[in-house]
């Protein structure tokens, strides 16, 4: 639940982000698909992998801080 709640939280920050001020930015949409894919490794019995699931945890977080605007 907290990694759907912070992903909800960067794609909405991202994407006031992206709107057009003067400069493009460039979209988000690439990075919040990757996080989705992310997290349903992490969460998924399927992958009983735990170093998968740490690889992919830590690439999710990765992809969330570039996501989140600084407060």
């Amino acid at each position: 639940m907290e990694i759907t709640m912070s992903l909800a939280r960067a794609a909405s920050s991202s994407a006031r982000l992206a709107a057009p001020r003067g400069k493009a930015r460039p979209q988000p949409i690439a990075a919040v698909r990757e996080a989705y894919r992310l997290a349903e490794i992490v969460v998924s019995p399927e992958h009983d992998s735990v170093q998968d699931r740490q690889s992919a945890r830590a690439k999710l977080t990765k992809i969330l801080a570039s996501l989140t605007p600084p407060d």
